[in-house]
């Protein structure tokens, strides 16, 4: 299966300028990106993405996002003993919706970044 997006905005590598390009992605893979007007196959899938921005997908569905905060709580044990003697005591006493928010933006801003 093959899927060009057409004319969508892609940011540069410092992410100082969003140009208009195509992408033709083949199967899950970038195969290419370039100018607008990218030769596709004749039975590629056609998006239309004028005025959209194109970015990578966050695509790590189970993350635990907020527990970001407890990174490097307990190294070297059983996963077993990580989860009963060290994170679920710790989630107990200090998950709070502030915890949830902050713990979050931070996992979103390092898989942004």
């Amino acid at each position: 299966m093959v899927t060009i997006i057409r004319g969508g905005r892609v940011l540069d590598a410092r992410a100082h300028r969003a140009d208009a390009a195509d992408v033709l992605i083949t199967g899950d893979t970038i195969t290419e990106i370039g100018a607008p007007g990218l030769a596709a196959p004749s039975d590629a899938t056609v998006v239309d993405a004028r005025g959209k921005l194109l970015h990578p997908g966050l695509i790590n569905a189970h993350t635990h996002v907020p527990m970001s905060l407890f990174r490097g709580l307990k190294d070297d044990v059983t996963l077993d003993d990580w989860l009963r003697k060290f994170i679920f005591p710790a989630e107990a006493k200090n998950v709070t919706e502030d915890f949830v928010r902050w713990g979050t933006r931070l996992a979103a801003a390092e898989q942004i970044r």
